[in-house]
Order: structure tokens, then C-alpha cells, then sequence
């Protein structure tokens, strides 16, 4: 009898580990929770703040979300969410990016990261497995090059740092601001003008390839609307710039559309795709409520 209930205890830990084995790479941890997204979020989604979005190139079916209590994915634009396990289930991911050649490298970065209490990291699977890039400093903005992936630019609350390989090192930029007051970087197709960083207090700042002179960018548009900027990779000169509500320029920040229909205010994060389709998502609020744009800015709704 004792031989008979070792063999089932057996039978039970192989089955147990054999389960443990095929699951080891699943992404989801939680299963898919709509939002409703026109208003509070539930509880599988995160009821507290989104930080940043993200679109992978060539796949706008797929939205990716940094939040105070780590990363979501949406797979029908944007109306149910799933947990991503990855390696941080549950770290304050306070940056997200993708590469915009590949949808399978993605660079993220916040607090409570299991490799660095905090810093910057890569995934080459899509957010499975990541490797620590920079860890001096919590994240608080990230752009990459559309025309050269391996230009990323990032910012703490303490520099603003380039790196033209891939985020394997890193030099400082100068600003004529306080970092700290950074809260949003973009980089555009751009003639003399391709770069831009952005914040309540800073307005938005515009400089070339050399990122050595800086300018001061002022229209009545942008006041309020400064927290957050994203460039198109798609089209040359065109800009969003979110906060009090979504103002868009198509000549490098010369001038603006006052306001987008449908757009809400307190906007916290801009995400456009890397191709031609005209695709954009939004964050607003707190808790957030995501909102959707197939028309390139001109006009929001919730999905």
C-alpha cells in the first residue's frame, strides 16, 4: 500500500513538472479584461496609471502598455487586455519602445526590474526574456531613430543619454534644460530639424542630427500640451503633442491644429505605427481609458 502511494505521489510531481515546463513561456498571466475604455478600467487592467504605449512595426492589431504595476498587451486594438508574464510581472515599467524594424526587440525601463532595482532593459523575444542595458537611473523618456534603430535616445531625471549601438553604451546630450523636467523625447524624419523633447514646464525644444543647438518651439496650441510628443517615422515633419488635449503639425512644429475631434484631455502617452497605416493610440486619465485614432491624429474614438 505505502509502494502504491509513492507511485501516485510520483506520477503527481511529473505531472507537476512536466505542466510547469510547457507553460514557461506563455506571456499571459491574467486572462483578457475589457476596459469598456470610455471609462474606468477593471480590475485586471491596471487601476492605476499608464506611463507609456508602444506599437510594433507592421502589426497595429497589437498595443503594448507600461504601467505602474508592469506590462499589457491588447491584440484586438485596444478592446481587452492581458497581463504579460515576461520577466516582470510586476515592475513599475515607466518606458516602452519598439524597435522599428522589428517587432521582436522591444526596450523597456522603470523600477523593480528582477535583473536591476532599476534601469533600462531589451527584449529580443517580444518581452519574454530581457537584458539589462542601463542601470544607472530610473527611465523617464525613450526614442529611437526611425531611420537608424541604432540610435536610441533616453532620459533620466538626472541626463539625457544617446546611444548608437543599440543601447550597448551610452554618451550625454547637453540640454538647456533641467532633465528632470523632460517628460517626453521624439525623433522624426527630419530635414533640419529631427528631434524634440517636451514637458509642462520646458515647453517643447526642437534640434538637428548634431543635438547641440536647441530652440525653443512656441505656439498658443501647445500651451498645456507639452507633456507628451511622438513623431511620425511615416511621414516627414509631422508631430502630436498630448496634455490638455492632442494638437498635430505637419511642418515640424511651425504651426498647430488647435485640437483633434473626439481627443479627451490629461493625455499621458502617444503611440503611432511605423508604416502607412495611419494607426495611433492614446492614453488619457488616471485610471486611463485608451482611445484610438485610424486617421493619423485627425480624429479619436474609443475602440
Amino acid at each position: 500500500m505505502k509502494r502504491f502511494a509513492v507511485l501516485i505521489l510520483g506520477f503527481a510531481v511529473a505531472g507537476f513538472l512536466v505542466a510547469s515546463f510547457l507553460n514557461a513561456g506563455d506571456r499571459s498571466v491574467a486572462p483578457p479584461a475589457t476596459t469598456g475604455l470610455a471609462g474606468p478600467a477593471t480590475a485586471d487592467f491596471p487601476s492605476t496609471h499608464v506611463h507609456d504605449l508602444a506599437i510594433p512595426r507592421n502589426d497595429v492589431t497589437l498595443l503594448e502598455v507600461a504601467t505602474h504595476r508592469g506590462l499589457y498587451e491588447s491584440t484586438d486594438e485596444g478592446h481587452s487586455f492581458t497581463a504579460i508574464a515576461g520577466e516582470f510581472p510586476s515592475a513599475d515599467m515607466t518606458v516602452l519602445a519598439f524597435d522599428p524594424v522589428s517587432r521582436d526587440i522591444v526596450y523597456g525601463g522603470g523600477r523593480n526590474l528582477r535583473s536591476a532595482s532599476e534601469g533600462l532593459v531589451r527584449s529580443s523575444d517580444a518581452g519574454l526574456s530581457w537584458e539589462l542595458l542601463y542601470s544607472d537611473a530610473i527611465p523617464t523618456a525613450i526614442a529611437i531613430d526611425p531611420d537608424d534603430p541604432s540610435r536610441v535616445l533616453l532620459v533620466t531625471g538626472e541626463d539625457v543619454l544617446l546611444s548608437t549601438n543599440y543601447g550597448v553604451t551610452w554618451d550625454s546630450v547637453f540640454v538647456p534644460v533641467d532633465p528632470e523636467s523632460i517628460t517626453s523625447i521624439a525623433v522624426t524624419k527630419g530635414e533640419t530639424v529631427s528631434h524634440f523633447i517636451s514637458g509642462p514646464d520646458i515647453g517643447l525644444l526642437a534640434s538637428g542630427d548634431e543635438l547641440d543647438d536647441w530652440n525653443e518651439i512656441s505656439n498658443s496650441a501647445l500651451e498645456g500640451n507639452t507633456v507628451v510628443i511622438e513623431a511620425s517615422a511615416v511621414i516627414a515633419g509631422r508631430l502630436w503633442a498630448g496634455g490638455q488635449t492632442i494638437v498635430m503639425s505637419d511642418d515640424y512644429g511651425g504651426t498647430w491644429h488647435d485640437s483633434q475631434e473626439g481627443a479627451p484631455g490629461d493625455i499621458v502617452a502617444i503611440a503611432s505605427s511605423v508604416n502607412e497605416s495611419g494607426i495611433l493610440f492614446a492614453a488619457a486619465g488616471d485610471p486611463a481609458q485608451i482611445i484610438h485614432s485610424t486617421d493619423n491624429g485627425e480624429t479619436w474614438e474609443t475602440p
